[in-house]
């Protein structure tokens, strides 16, 4: 962060001046600065004999500002949120972010902050982040050149307790220079150039204090591919980066807990395999039950060695996993190497897990809440956690670490699902990376989840009825009185209407036919239960 914090306050570069032909005297106003830009800027610090190069993004209506310094063959990066109060600084090669609480303690010296008696940060001027006003009593000094551009001059002079400097700007001359930026701001001055040149109290940036020893500057700043306006808010430049969490955040919102009955469709694609699956998962904690059905593409595929549609069906109740495909069902008892993690070991027996946990999201205190993303046009909060206990790398260690980014679309989003209900916080997408050395691109694991319905599941997802043999099926029929729907004045069973009889009060009475069926036939007898045949 020292040397993006030094851009803007320790700035110098060898002038060219022109012949005396374009000598100025006049007086000119002082330019006009846009407020918001973003530039590039070759920082020479000649007297270290050093270069760094620093692209700078500032945005005062946002109250915002980004600087990506690289130097020593190291970049890192250092956003500016005011309206949060926040500060990232983010190592890219290590992979790390630490944020904090902009304070004047920590930051008195940042290039944007400027502090109120209260201790709150505000974003700097356009003209004092550049240190450029009357305030700095800059004044017109005429014309000269500055690699090569036709360039106003502008001289000012700072001095305070700590140091004593002079500024020399340079900006293109308007109209006579025709800048990249084109006529779009007519009335915008483009800098070019400042040199800063002067003595300084040595700073310690470890105990943030001046000692009495001093030093002589000369810097030089060449400004280039200056450009109007702020980036793109869906670049997110001026949020916590993709795929690291931020150490330091404050607590803030705890991810959403995901509803106990539900429907989800979901497309997973895998890298380095190139392999994409779309299934569809129905979670019901008060069947103790989870359903997928899925389609397996090729012959080559293990799963119960049959490829094409599969409707696997975990019923906790019975300890049964049902598999039906094209072939017919393939029956067994849920063990912990079942398919899936939609169980938990309690005391040794298998029991259904949470619906969060089905999607491996974590504790609430392991989960950052990392700020506002938009994801396919929806508005969303991320939250980032790292783990090791997945296997991104086919390397042969099964606990190998990795970051993992869930975002949930916001409270006030209006998600409106095929059941017609209007759901809020809904999770959108999951997306883990590997974190070994070189692997965050090359492993990947990304989900995309439309149509979420919350509720109960149809009958389809645990219909299991393709599983009993109806030839050793034993029959039996028994009584139940109907409910009579005051509203729609019948009452429907598995799709039969049952009117009311009449205009009389009296209510119907239905026979129903069952089927208990036997399991004698399979190996394990436990695995016998009960199916409604009507």
């Amino acid at each position: 962060m020292a040397l993006g914090v030094c851009v803007l306050l320790f700035v110098g570069v060898f002038l060219e001046f022109v012949p005396s032909r374009f000598a100025q005297t006049s007086v000119r106003p002082l330019p006009q600065l846009p407020n918001q830009f973003i530039t590039e800027v070759e920082a020479n610090i000649v007297n270290k004999n050093r270069s760094v190069q620093i692209t700078e993004y500032y945005d005062g209506p946002g109250a915002r500002g980004r600087l990506e310094t690289f130097s020593n063959g190291s970049r890192h990066t250092d956003i500016y949120d005011f309206k949060k109060q926040l500060h990232y600084h983010i190592e890219e090669e290590e992979r790390s972010c630490e944020a904090e609480i902009l304070s004047p303690a920590n930051h008195n010296h940042n290039p944007f902050a400027l502090f109120f008696g209260n201790g709150t940060a505000h974003i700097r001027s356009v003209a004092d982040f550049f240190r450029f006003g009357a305030q700095h009593h800059d004044s017109y000094n005429g014309t000269g050149t500055a690699r090569g551009i036709f360039c106003d001059m502008y001289v000012g002079y700072v001095q305070n307790s700590t140091m004593n400097y002079t500024m020399t700007w340079y900006f293109a001359a308007r109209p006579t220079w025709n800048m990249p930026i084109g006529i779009e701001s007519p009335n915008t001055d483009i800098p070019v150039r400042l040199v800063l040149e002067g003595t300084s109290e040595n700073f310690n940036r470890t105990t943030q204090t001046f000692s009495s020893d001093t030093h002589t500057f000369y810097h030089v700043y060449e400004f280039v591919n200056f450009r109007l306006g702020a980036p793109d808010d869906h670049l997110h430049l001026f949020d916590p980066p993709h795929g690291i969490p931020c150490v330091g955040l404050p607590a803030s919102k705890p991810i959403p807990k995901l509803p106990d009955q539900f429907v989800v469709e979901i497309q997973t694609a895998i890298s380095p395999n190139e392999t994409s699956l779309f299934y569809s998962v129905a979670y019901d904690k008060s069947r103790e039950s989870t359903s997928y059905v899925y389609n397996y593409p090729s012959k080559n595929s293990t799963q119960g060695g049959v490829y094409g549609l599969h409707h696997i069906i975990h019923n906790f109740i019975e300890g049964t996993e049902y598999n039906i495909s094209l072939v017919g069902c393939n029956m067994k008892k849920l063990t912990n190497e079942t398919l899936g993690k939609d169980f938990v070991l309690d005391h040794g027996k298998i029991t259904l897990a949470s619906s969060s946990k089905l999607f491996g999201i974590p504790a609430l205190n392991n989960a950052t809440y990392e700020g506002e993303r938009e994801i396919d046009g929806i508005a969303a909060d991320l939250w980032m956690f790292t783990r090791n206990d997945i296997q991104l790398v086919p390397n042969g260690d099964v606990n190998q670490p990795s970051v993992w980014e869930y975002y949930f679309s916001k409270q006030t989003w209006h998600y409106t699902s095929l059941s017609l209900s209007e759901l809020h916080q809904v999770p959108i997408r999951i997306e883990g990376h590997s974190l070994l050395p070189g692997m965050f691109d090359t492993y990947k694991f990304v989900s995309v989840m439309i149509n979420f319905q919350s509720g109960p599941p149809r009958g389809f997802f645990f219909d299991n009825t393709v599983c009993f043999n109806s030839s050793s099926a034993s029959s039996a029929q028994f009584t139940l009185p109907t409910i009579y729907d005051a509203v729609a004045g019948n009452y429907s069973v598995r799709g039969i209407v049952y009117k009311k009889n009449g205009s009389s009060d009296e209510y119907l009475s239905l026979t129903l036919s069952c089927r208990f069926c036997s399991h004698s036939q399979q190996p394990d007898s436990s695995l016998c239960s009960c199916s409604l045949c009507s």
